[in-house]
């Protein structure tokens, strides 16, 4: 099993590398073929840059040091291209235009991305100071708009309400700040995450009706919180939530067994009328990732005991998004990883 969980894994990333890594910028593209390909480049960037990092956890081959490089190469032009320190763009093309409008998600991606690679071997002492220097214009400017993400005018983005009181929200803004004191050493950032916890921690624990593609931000937010909380009560909180947000992910997951073998279709699927679907064969795959990123083994066995059957279902030369890609990668390495994804090196 183990053998052949890691030949799918060697397939899925070739195909990532050929058909969706621009040469030129580093730019982990959104999409193939129609529809804009710099959407979520801070998202599944980000995403993509944890995934190298538990590859290399699961491997250690020397080749995912130059790999991860050229992501956060990728990430770094998004944090750069527009000129205004804390703006992150969704992504940059070969002119150096850049694609606006950033949201919660862009950041969440950007921010965990980051973090992993901080804290991994394969980063080197430029990419951590860039990560300081990126999370305290980041943090800053976030704190300067009153916690919500703002266009170039200061004006507040469409999915920009990173304040909001409510799940799916408020995992993702404390898990900035604590992620931001713990990488800068600046205490302001840890007296601002303290200051706003007694309003969100209770929003930290119902996800009931999240769908696996916000489900996965969210809980990549609750992963860093539980990494780094010290007090235990609190970080009960977090755990619960993790948890909560993997049952809640768990039919999402097992909707994989409805899809025919060898699809020819991704996006959408005209032969599935579940409200488990959104747009795209993403949810389910994400809902894999969203189970095997808890601490807990029974629903690491669960997601896993799913990964033989994905390669049989999916048509990989067919499928034309990050959405699918990046988590379906992730998902192997996490599961061949021989420590958990937040242990020591």
């Amino acid at each position: 099993m183990k053998e052949k969980l890691l030949s799918i894994a060697w397939e899925v990333h070739r195909c990532i590398w050929e058909r969706f890594v621009h040469p030129e910028t580093n730019m982990l593209k959104t999409r193939l073929g129609e529809g804009d390909p710099l959407e979520d480049c801070s998202l599944y960037g980000g995403f993509y840059l944890a995934c190298l990092v538990d590859a290399y956890a699961a491997t250690r081959e020397e080749r995912f040091v130059a790999e991860a490089r050229r992501i956060f190469e990728g990430l770094r032009l998004n944090a750069t291209a527009s000129g205004i320190p804390g703006f992150l763009a969704r992504g940059v093309a070969e002119d150096g235009t850049y694609r606006g409008e950033p949201s919660v998600d862009q950041y969440t991606g950007f921010m965990y991305g980051c973090w992993r690679y901080f804290h991994s071997p394969l980063s080197g002492r430029t990419e951590r100071e860039d990560i300081r220097r990126f999370f305290t214009d980041i943090l800053s400017r976030l704190e300067a708009n009153a916690w919500k993400i703002t266009r170039e005018d200061g004006t507040v983005t469409k999915f920009g309400h990173l304040d909001a009181l409510r799940p799916t929200r408020a995992e993702r803004l404390l898990a900035f700040l604590r992620a931001g004191y713990e990488v800068t050493g600046d205490g302001h950032w840890l007296e601002n995450y303290r200051q706003v916890l007694a309003a969100r921690l209770h929003h930290c624990r119902n996800y009931t009706g999240t769908p696996s593609w916000v489900g996965i931000q969210s809980q990549v937010s609750l992963q860093m919180l539980i990494a780094l909380e010290d007090d235990p009560e609190v970080g009960k909180a977090f755990v619960e939530g993790a948890c909560n947000l993997a049952e809640v992910c768990r039919p999402q997951m097992e909707a994989l067994h409805q899809v025919p073998p060898g699809t020819a279709k991704q996006a959408p699927f005209p032969f599935y009328r579940s409200p488990l679907f959104t747009e795209t064969i993403r949810n389910p795959l994400e809902a894999v990732t969203v189970l095997l990123l808890t601490e807990e083994q029974a629903f690491r066995r669960e997601a896993t005991a799913t990964l033989d059957e994905i390669r049989e279902r999916l048509d990989l030369k067919l499928l034309s998004f990050a959405w699918a890609l990046v988590p379906w990668e992730w998902d192997l390495w996490l599961a061949l990883r021989s420590r958990r994804p937040f242990g020591d090196w």
